[in-house]
């Protein structure tokens, strides 16, 4: 298989695969199914309720609930690559996430779904005296690694991804009462400020500190024709240091909200 090199520098470890226990949902906003809900007629349901809504991580199987707590997993989809260890993150690594999702009542008519990267902070960070903030960090995990619902591989494995995935504007899937629906969601960690998706670049470009180094990038200047190129790919550079210096971990949390369109 070939590998493909990345930058050694700029390392993070990532589990093969992101846990969804139980045991993280009376603390974690958001996880993965118990903390979401199925809207009906105003109603909030919980998604983990069998008898509206079943998201599971492979196909056909039961709901992610129904595993024992040690088999709740879903693979993160990353090939290997050069420089990193069999389950690192770093700029330049990308993968695939697949879940699968039922309605099983005639109410929901789709699913609302959402994706962030909630970090493990170093000591630093967490003191009260941090230099660095926790908002600095979530704001360049927004910015660094991306979540998109389409991405087309050409001939020479330049992958381009669309369909931009946030808080803000979660995937809008279709759903019928009993018939699965894969849902594969794209993600990628941008090697360089210029590998950047366009989308990403327009949906962020009204606050650059959530790929730059806030410390090493001044916004006045922006526009000013001091900038060039090369200054935002140092600016995101830097950014991808603080993430190394700063954070031990990441996982992935995924938000399933059932829908209902009706009045």
């Amino acid at each position: 298989m070939k590998r493909r090199k990345i930058n050694e520098n700029f390392i993070l470890r990532l589990e093969m695969i992101v846990l969804l226990t139980v045991s993280f949902i009376a603390v974690t906003i958001a996880w993965f199914v118990l903390s979401n809900f199925a809207k009906v007629n105003s109603l909030k349901l919980q998604a983990g309720d069998s008898d509206y809504i079943k998201v599971a991580v492979s196909a056909n199987d039961v709901d992610i609930l129904q595993l024992p707590e040690t088999e709740r997993y879903v693979e993160i989809g990353m090939p290997e690559f050069e420089n990193t260890r069999s389950g690192e993150l770093a700029p330049g690594t990308y993968g695939e996430i697949n879940i699968y999702v039922t309605a099983l009542n005639p109410v929901v008519e789709g699913c609302s779904i959402s994706v962030n990267s909630v970090p493990e902070y170093t000591p630093d960070v967490t003191a009260e005296n941090a230099t660095v903030g926790k908002v600095e960090i979530d704001k360049l995990l927004k910015g660094h690694i991306q979540f998109y619902s389409t991405c087309e591989v050409n001939g020479d494995n330049q992958r381009d991804y669309s369909g931009l995935i946030t808080e803000e504007n979660p995937l809008m899937i279709p759903l019928t009462e009993d018939i699965e629906r894969t849902v594969t969601i794209y993600w990628v960690w941008p090697y360089e400020y210029t590998d950047i998706p366009t989308e990403a670049v327009t949906a962020f470009s009204q606050d650059k500190t959530y790929f730059f180094d806030k410390d090493k990038y001044d916004s006045s200047l922006d526009g000013s024709g001091q900038y060039k190129t090369e200054h935002y790919i140092s600016f995101y550079d830097y950014g991808d240091t603080k993430l190394g210096l700063h954070v031990k971990d990441i996982h992935f949390h995924i938000c399933v909200n059932g829908l209902n369109y009706s009045e």
